[in-house]
């Protein structure tokens, strides 16, 4: 019999099945902030005087936190193209949730981060394009802000990341195959699966991860995700867990073993590849 573990391991197990049915294996922090920036650039090329928009700077890479940086073609003739020029700015999207019209985000931005304010402070403006800044030529840009703080515009720095707008589903289609290949390594390297089933461990994983921000998973989804990875449903896997709490450890080290053999490594790899990698 391999060695005992301890609760918390059995507990990082069953997060991870449970998870599975519950949908708390959500979006990261950087998913989110990808999530909302895509949003956002949706709603403004949406506005009839936004004609191309880039993404210099997103949420996920920043120096002053909640802004981004953008560069867009703007029409102020609103599609006449009476005139039409190129500008690169800065946007702060606390101002901004996902599913606000533009109008609201508008006010918001009128209230919190107003791009004019008038000398006696009862007229405010907010424009797209006027909270402008200029690269430094290290990845980072620089800009006269209104601070609504400070009650002037004051200098603010912010870095710059590589991507833009219309390059978004190349970025994520990267990004996606690098987790992949990430995860795979580990799986083969770290943990001693082949690497076909490191593959398909990988496969999974990501497929849940990805699936589940878009809908809610069904007891049958987390069933099938559950047998997949450790080879026992999500029952089982909890009548194993609550008797491994009441002191009978048999069923639990029987459920590690037979996940331990669906994924062809040893019991001991598997304990350290549900503690280590799936659940951090």
């Amino acid at each position: 019999m391999f060695k005992k573990f301890s609760l918390g391991v059995v507990a990082s197990l069953m997060f991870l099945v449970s998870a599975c049915h519950n949908t708390q294996w959500g979006p990261t922090q950087e998913e989110r902030n990808a999530d909302k920036v895509d949003s956002f650039i949706d709603l403004i090329s949406e506005n009839e005087g936004v004609l191309d928009v880039a993404v210099l700077k997103d949420l996920n890479d920043t120096e002053t936190e909640g802004w981004i940086v953008v560069k867009a073609t703007l029409d102020e003739g609103y599609g006449s193209g009476i005139y039409t020029y190129q500008t690169t700015f800065a946007i702060n999207l606390d101002d901004y949730e996902e599913g606000d019209t533009w109008d609201e985000f508008r006010l918001k931005s009128i209230e919190n981060n107003p791009t004019y304010v008038s000398s006696n402070g009862n007229y405010k403006y907010f424009g797209l394009g006027s909270n402008d800044v200029t690269s430094n030529g290290d990845g980072t840009y620089t800009g006269d802000i209104y601070s609504v703080d400070a009650g002037k515009r004051v200098e603010m720095t912010f870095s710059e990341v590589q991507g833009t707008a219309k390059d978004l589903e190349k970025v994520a289609a990267f990004k996606e195959t690098y987790k992949m290949k990430k995860m795979q390594d580990l799986l083969t390297y770290d943990f001693g699966l082949s690497e076909k089933r490191s593959e398909n461990v990988a496969k999974l994983v990501l497929n849940w991860k990805r699936i589940s921000k878009n809908r809610a998973m069904s007891n049958a989804d987390a069933d099938a995700f559950s047998n997949s990875l450790i080879g026992v449903n999500i029952n089982e896997a909890t009548q194993a867990f609550k008797k491994s709490l009441e002191g009978d450890k048999a069923s639990f080290e029987r459920l590690i073993e037979k996940a331990a053999e669906v994924n062809g490594t040893s019991p001991e790899n598997m304990k350290n590849l549900l503690d280590g990698l799936l659940l951090k």
